[in-house]
C-alpha cells in the first residue's frame, strides 16, 4: 500500500507541475501578445511558414497581437494575383475567439490595389466560388480611402466604408457606401 501512496503523490506531483508549466506558457505568451513588435513578428512567421505556396511581405509594422496596430505597407501575391495595400490601421478584440468570432472594430486601409493578370481560360464562363466558407463568426468595420481593380475590367472606387458580417451561413455587407468610377 505504501507504493500506492507514492505513486499518487507522484502523479499528482507531475500533474502540478505540468499545470504549471502550461499556465506559465500562456501567461508569457499573453504578455508577449500585449507587446509592441508581436505583429509583426506575428506576420514574418506567416511569410517564412504558413505561406510558404505564396508571397507576402509586410513594411513599416508597429503594434501587438492583442490592441491591433499599423501596417505601413502589405503585398501578397499567388498565381498571378497580387494585392496590395498600404497605410493599414487594425483594432480588434481578441477575447471574441473565444466565442469562435473575428471581431474588427476598426480595419482602415487608405490604399488597396488588387492586379489581376491571371491567365483567362478560353470559353470559360465566368463563375462564383462553389464555397465562401470561413471557420468562425467575422463581424468587421472596413473603411478604403482608394480601391483599384486592375484587370480584364478596370475600375477604381473611393471612400469605401461598410459593416461586413458573416454568420457561419452568409455574407452580409451592411450600411455600405463608396464612389465608384471606370474606365
Amino acid at each position: 500500500m505504501p507504493a500506492l501512496g507514492q505513486a499518487l503523490r507522484w502523479s499528482l506531483i507531475s500533474l502540478a507541475a505540468l499545470l504549471l508549466t502550461v499556465a506559465t506558457l500562456a501567461g508569457g505568451f499573453w504578455l508577449w501578445a500585449g507587446s509592441d513588435g508581436s505583429l509583426a513578428s506575428s506576420l514574418q512567421f506567416l511569410q517564412h511558414t504558413v505561406l510558404s505556396d505564396q508571397a507576402l511581405e509586410a513594411r513599416g509594422v508597429t503594434g501587438s497581437l492583442r490592441q491591433g496596430g499599423r501596417i505601413g505597407a502589405l503585398n501578397w501575391q499567388q498565381d498571378g494575383l497580387r494585392v496590395q495595400a498600404s497605410e493599414i490601421q487594425i483594432t480588434w478584440q481578441p477575447s471574441a475567439l473565444w466565442q469562435g468570432e473575428l471581431h474588427l472594430s476598426q480595419l482602415s486601409v487608405a490604399h488597396l490595389s488588387i492586379q489581376d493578370q491571371r491567365v483567362a481560360v478560353p470559353n470559360a464562363p465566368a463563375a462564383p466560388p462553389a464555397q465562401l466558407g470561413l471557420p468562425f463568426k467575422v463581424d468587421a468595420q472596413v473603411q478604403v480611402g482608394t480601391l483599384v481593380w486592375q484587370g480584364a475590367r478596370p475600375a477604381a472606387l473611393e471612400q469605401v466604408s461598410f459593416h461586413y458580417i458573416f454568420n457561419s451561413y452568409s455574407h452580409l455587407i451592411e450600411k455600405g457606401y463608396g464612389l465608384f468610377s471606370s474606365n
